[in-house]
């Protein structure tokens, strides 16, 4: 399966099992998994590859390996502003239950559209809304695009139509069978009254109204013959977090090696977490107290030896032993 067509990330699918169909419920569901996905918009299977899984599997091998820890930091580090990330990039991520409400909320979606592409530009790209869709615009902040402003923007066109009922799922569990659509917007399935009053408590409670009169824009359309002329909007903007300040890495005392120039490494422990000081425009995760070694090459006394990490990402401050 490729997943994106300019990239070319594939997908290998193996099929383990083919149940009775009455042995079977019909739902979709995640049971496990490892490692986390490519980045969005990436440069394809071989680069992530070589750039991210190669190095990665050294480095899980020899953990003193810096020099490859340190190309393999600076590779993840790249990948923070992408769609699916936007933050701290580790390659090894697998969250379960993170996994299975991305699942959720796919159910809960328009299929695909198949008239249109995603894109990143400088500016708005042009996009192909027809009847029934939505062309969106958003802005990625990230400071690596302070040439163009400190941001990126993504468009892409979606659908707001009801798929068709042979072409989708029930909202719920994800089931093929025996759909039939709500009875108060006509714009989601379901394939039990158990799953409809699941999925109304919820989800869909919140949404059926703003359902409905998307169907009914939508029936308008058809009759009209012309797609809504305010089909073009702007969706809230996503900024890449430097850091989760609920979920820190590093506690006071672990020994790290941070960032202290360009391409240039020291040692120190952790002293703060969350700092601040007059003229930052925002906290830090942490301030460092560099080891004597380390302030000695900076040309610095020792007891001044203080510095901040902007980020909690390996490519400006990783564990050592």
């Amino acid at each position: 399966y490729n997943y994106d067509l300019g990239d070319c990330f594939y997908h290998l699918l193996r099929l383990e099992e083919v149940v009775p169909e009455l042995a079977s419920t019909g739902r979709v569901e995640i049971l496990g998994g490892e490692m986390r996905c490519p980045d969005e918009d990436g440069d394809g299977c071989a680069a992530y590859q070589e750039k991210v899984l190669d190095l990665h599997s050294r480095v899980a091998s020899d953990p003193t390996d810096s020099k490859s820890a340190r190309k393999l930091a600076a590779a993840c580090f790249e990948r923070r502003g992408t769609l699916n990330v936007l933050g701290r990039f580790d390659p090894a991520e697998f969250d379960l239950e993170a996994r299975r409400a991305a699942l959720a909320d796919a159910l809960n979606s328009r299929n695909s559209t198949y008239n249109s592409v995603k894109m990143f530009s400088s500016r708005p790209g042009f996009t192909m809304a027809r009847i029934g869709q939505k062309g969106v615009t958003v802005k990625v902040y990230d400071p690596k695009y302070e040439s163009n402003g400190g941001y990126v923007v993504f468009t892409e066109t979606v659908n707001v139509k009801p798929d068709p009922q042979d072409a989708t799922l029930c909202a719920n569990c994800g089931s093929p069978n025996d759909l039939k659509q709500c009875g108060g917007c006509g714009s989601v399935y379901y394939c039990s009254r158990e799953c409809q009053a699941a999925h109304w408590k919820l989800v869909h409670k919140k949404v059926c109204k703003k359902e409905k009169k998307a169907f009914e824009n939508y029936q308008r359309e058809l009759e009209s013959g012309k797609p809504d002329p305010d089909r073009f909007v702007e969706g809230p903007p996503l900024v890449v977090r430097y850091y989760d300040p609920a979920n820190l890495r590093f506690r006071v005392g672990t020994k790290v090696e941070c960032m202290i120039g360009q391409d240039t490494y020291g040692t120190g422990r952790v002293v703060r977490q969350l700092y601040f000081e007059e003229g930052m425009t925002q906290q830090a995760p942490y301030q460092i107290k560099l080891d004597k070694d380390t302030a000695r090459r900076m040309g610095v006394p020792h007891q001044h030896a203080l510095i901040y990490a902007q980020w909690d990402d390996d490519f400006q401050i990783r564990k050592i032993s």
